[in-house]
């Protein structure tokens, strides 16, 4: 099974994520789903892969095609329960059913007007704050760390 989105990994388990939700959402080993690198020949109008929304737009979109091929794939299901993936797969290509599914995720709620630089441009903003205590010797440049704190909280549910 192949999932191609629109998103960049950087470092965010992105590609991870994606399969994760396909796996869970049709009942499919996670070795079994494979993606591919962002492409506009996959996926053209993709958003961009900025302020800690993508994992949310993207995981949304994937849920909802892999919801339509478990729809599509449901007869089989209701027939003969006890299929592995691959055998069910050949029934539904033999049966004519469509193994291709595409969805689109959008934000609720963006109120942004450029002009006027007035309203919500995304739904929810990820915060962290960082402090450190560290003792330095200035001739030597050795330096000990003493404390340190890291705080990371989101401050709002990117679906409410």
């Amino acid at each position: 099974m192949l999932v191609a989105h629109g998103g960049i990994e950087m470092g965010q388990g992105l590609f991870t994520k994606m399969i994760q939700i396909a796996s869970k959402e049709l009942d499919v080993p996670m070795d079994k789903i494979h993606t591919l690198e962002t492409c506009s020949t996959t996926v053209p109008n993709a958003a961009p892969t900025a302020a800690s929304v993508t994992s949310d737009h993207i995981g949304f979109a994937v849920k909802k095609a892999c919801e339509d091929l478990r729809e599509r794939l449901s007869a089989i299901d209701e027939t003969e329960p006890f299929l592995s993936w691959e055998e069910k797969i050949k029934k539904a290509h033999l049966q004519r059913i469509s193994l291709s599914a595409a969805a689109f995720s959008q934000s609720p709620r963006i109120t942004w007007d450029p002009v006027t630089r007035m309203g919500r441009k995304y739904n929810y903003y990820c915060y962290g704050v960082c402090g450190s205590e560290v003792e330095v010797d200035l001739l030597t440049g050795d330096h000990i760390v003493r404390q340190k704190r890291i705080q990371k909280f989101k401050n709002s549910d990117p679906r409410s």
